[in-house]
C-alpha cells in the first residue's frame, strides 16, 4: 500500500490512476486506486536486483491517511525469510523467491 505522502513524494498523480475501489484494512475503509507495478529491491552486498510484479493500492488522501507510512505487503514478505534479533537490534531478510532476479 502506497500512502498519500509517499505518492506525492514520488510524483504520482492519483487522478491519472485507474482501478478505483474501496479497500478495508485495520483502520477501516479507504478509497484506493489499484495499479499493476514492478517493485525492485537492490541487494548491495550481492549487487542483485529482486523484482516483483504485483498490484499496488494507492491510497487517496483523507484526514486519517495523512502522515501514515506506506506498507510492504504479505505478497512480498511471504517470499522472504525474516529474522529479528532484538538483542542486537537487527532485522535481516533472505529472499526465497522473486519474480525476477538480475
Amino acid at each position: 500500500m502506497i500512502m498519500p505522502d509517499d505518492s506525492q513524494r514520488l510524483g504520482i498523480d492519483l487522478d491519472n490512476l485507474s482501478g478505483q475501489q474501496e479497500t478495508t484494512g485495520i483502520g477501516g475503509r479507504v478509497e484506493t486506486a489499484l495499479e499493476r507495478a514492478l517493485i525492485t529491491f537492490h541487494e548491495p552486498n550481492s549487487n542483485k536486483l529482486r523484482l516483483y510484479n504485483l498490484d499496488l493500492d494507492f491510497i487517496y488522501p483523507n484526514s486519517y491517511t495523512r502522515n501514515m507510512p506506506s506498507i510492504l505487503g504479505r505478497d512480498i514478505i511471504d517470499r522472504w525469510r525474516i529474522n529479528y534479533d532484538p538483542s542486537k537490534d537487527k532485522l535481516t531478510f533472505t529472499v526465497r523467491s522473486a519474480d525476477l532476479t538480475a
